[in-house]
């Protein structure tokens, strides 16, 4: 009869996880998790940015988006700090909407 040996192991160890503890691997793992959620928030911030130049570029030339833009800012933002941050940009454009509306 032939004796033939078989492993458990059907995976190779690569060199990078050969020596770790179970620690070590979560350790690894929750780095790996955190950068890629790093990631993907500057990736939401870079959208956020882009469509916000473009909604303030919109409002610059056209009345009627600049007038709706200003009302739904006054409606959904609320945090105190973020209100004192635009305010100077929300008065400029109600500032344009006023002289339309006078021209």
């Amino acid at each position: 009869m032939n004796e033939t040996s078989f492993s458990t192991d059907h995976q190779p160890e690569t060199a990078t996880r050969k020596h770790l503890s179970i620690d070590q691997e979560i350790a690894l793992l929750e780095k790996k998790l955190a950068l890629k959620r790093e990631s993907l928030r500057k990736a939401e911030t870079n959208q956020k940015i882009i469509v916000g130049g473009m909604m303030l570029a919109l409002a610059e030339h056209d009345s009627v988006a600049r007038k709706r833009l200003v009302e739904l800012i006054e409606k959904h933002v609320k945090r105190p700090a973020d209100v004192k941050r635009i305010e100077p940009l929300v008065a400029a454009m109600k500032e344009q909407n006023a002289e339309t509306v006078h021209a």
